[in-house]
């Protein structure tokens, strides 16, 4: 794999997650959506958890190259952009909407929005 890769498929795997998540909040409700993002968040870290312990120390695949367990690390990071694109990122925006005061709305929500994105970008 290489990593231009991977780093496009998984922004293409949070792009769809939000439009998807952002129908699903309207459809079903905010809970829902957060329990549904959060658990596929939860498998695909322990899909890549089992990945990591049984690779080696050469970081090489351990079964044949083109197996399920060699796609596993690309798999577990598009379906964990996918779970907090449409589940824990969309709800962040939902409920800031319903918390800040309309009055404040125009310099408080781009303020938080850049804070999220800052911080996102130095986590993930």
């Amino acid at each position: 794999f290489s990593v231009t890769n991977i780093t496009i498929a998984s922004n293409i795997s949070q792009v769809i997650g939000g439009v998807v998540g952002a129908v699903l909040i309207d459809k079903f409700g905010r809970k829902p959506v957060l329990r549904a993002g959060t658990w596929v968040c939860l498998l695909s870290n322990i899909l890549l958890s089992l990945y990591f312990s049984t690779v080696k120390e050469s970081h090489e695949c351990p079964t044949s190259p083109g197996s399920f367990l060699c796609w596993s690390p690309a798999v577990a990071t598009c379906l964990f952009f996918l779970g907090f694109g449409g589940g824990i990122g969309n709800i962040f925006f939902v409920l800031l909407g319903e918390l800040i005061p309309g009055k404040r709305a125009g310099k408080l929500v781009p303020l938080i929005t850049f804070y999220l994105n800052l911080l996102q970008f130095v986590v993930l």
